[in-house]
């Protein structure tokens, strides 16, 4: 399903994000 693969890849973005404000 490509809309759930997209979702997949903003929620790793949000994840690095969050990673590097809390380093």
């Amino acid at each position: 399903f490509h809309g759930q693969q997209l979702a997949e890849q903003d929620l790793e973005e949000r994840w690095y994000q969050e990673q590097a404000a809390t380093a």
